[in-house]
């Protein structure tokens, strides 16, 4: 005689996670009570970090929370391009963001967006690099340095980073400065700082294949039941400018266009955002 027992559905979501979601995926709802293409609500702020030229914090919903830095230093130009400075992004998440990382070197999520972020912005061009001349010097550029830090890590840490990102940098004030006669650089307090602007504006838009089905803006635990993980990036005339998968399941080509139809979709949300906490990016 065999007697069913009742299981809290806490325990079953840990014990059956795959059961646990193709009840409600039968539905064509998830957990977290957001239909499959629907993504988590974004609240982005500037001026955090008073100590950085430019700053942003990036929230997903009420969990997967990113600060960006940036930092804007005077340095010589690479040789070969005198007047082209650079721009650098590195994203962290610690083991205080997330109970999937351990201490020791960076996870491979942190080190998967660090590349993706710095290939879909070159690639786009989203800060003009010859505009990263220091004004009244001879041969200086600005080198941007954007630090991402993940707070909390609850799923699309890629959307959230590069998001935060961009809202970063289009908070930037670059000060006014002046060489000194013995070849140091000192910033000239009595000018106004001047304004970095965007050319383009790169936003990603991330998917997870579970059960057969593509889960817009994947929760943590979303992404690692997934078979696979793919983002799309979307420059801001709509062309697809970079995708990313690692490894995993393939996808058919009518489920990349999915992905993509959704991605173009979901970009006037992500935009609106962006243009309330930063509005020059309304002029690009």
């Amino acid at each position: 005689l065999v007697m069913a027992v009742p299981i809290e559905a806490d325990a079953f979501r840990k014990i059956l996670p795959d059961e646990f979601y193709h009840r409600f995926l039968t539905q064509r709802v998830r957990p977290d009570g957001r239909s499959l293409s629907k993504t988590r609500r974004v609240n982005i702020t500037t001026g955090n970090i008073s100590s950085a030229d430019g700053s942003a914090m990036v929230r997903l919903g009420e969990t997967t929370t990113v600060i960006a830095a940036v930092r804007a230093d005077v340095a010589k130009p690479n040789e070969g391009q005198p007047t082209v400075g650079s721009l650098t992004v590195a994203v962290e998440a610690p083991p205080v963001c997330s109970s999937r990382y351990r201490p020791g070197k960076s996870p491979p999520d942190a080190v998967c967006a660090t590349q993706l972020l710095n290939r879909i912005l070159t690639s786009v061009g989203a800060v003009d690099l010859q505009r990263l001349t220091v004004a009244g010097s001879d041969g200086l550029v600005w080198a941007l340095s954007v630090d991402v830090y993940c707070v909390n890590h609850d799923g699309n840490l890629i959307d959230a980073a590069l998001l935060a990102t961009l809202a970063a940098l289009a908070s930037v004030q670059l000060p006014q400065v002046v060489l000194c006669e013995d070849g140091d650089v000192r910033v000239d307090a009595s000018s106004a700082p001047a304004c970095l602007s965007l050319t383009r504006i790169p936003l990603s838009f991330s998917f997870a294949l579970l059960q057969d089905e593509l889960l817009a803006d994947p929760t943590s635990e979303e992404e690692e039941l997934a078979s696979a993980v793919l983002t799309v990036a979307l420059d801001d005339t709509g062309r697809v400018c970079a995708t990313h998968k690692a490894g995993g399941a393939p996808l058919s080509h009518a489920q990349c266009e999915q992905c993509i139809d959704l991605a173009l979709q979901g970009s006037a949300k992500l935009l609106s955002a962006l243009h309330i906490a930063a509005p020059s990016t309304r002029n690009i």
